[in-house]
């Protein structure tokens, strides 16, 4: 739900969902222009700290969507001086009651539409 989440928020018809967390050099969720560059680097979670370094030195734009309050909050304190001097990151948390929310909507044959209005 939060993938689906990440990608309603940055809907753009060259949006792609990818092999995340599986995938080293790759996000979960990444935008790429006509000619394959890469405008967007979406994470979820709690990743380490060269993992967002490189989506940084990869990505003009990088958004990470970080979830677990308790945890989050330790990570977070724990990393944020290291990730200071990069500009194009933006950090989004998300609280565990925001989460809980979004996962009550999850069903298995449900049907998520969205609409989105001035950006």
């Amino acid at each position: 739900m939060l993938r689906l989440l990440a990608w309603i928020c940055h809907a753009d018809e060259n949006l792609r969902f990818t092999k995340g967390l599986c995938a080293d050099d790759e996000p979960e969720i990444w935008l790429r222009d006509d000619t394959l560059a890469l405008k967007l680097w979406i994470e979820l979670g709690l990743p380490d700290e060269r993992r967002l370094k490189k989506a940084c030195n990869q990505s003009p734009n990088v958004v990470l969507y970080v979830y677990g309050e308790r945890a989050a909050h330790v990570w977070w304190q724990s990393i944020e001086q290291k990730l200071r001097p990069y500009r194009n990151l933006a950090v989004r948390f998300l609280d565990d009651r925001q989460l809980q929310a979004l996962a009550a909507m999850a069903q298995r044959t449900m049907t998520l539409q969205a609409t989105l209005q001035d950006r």
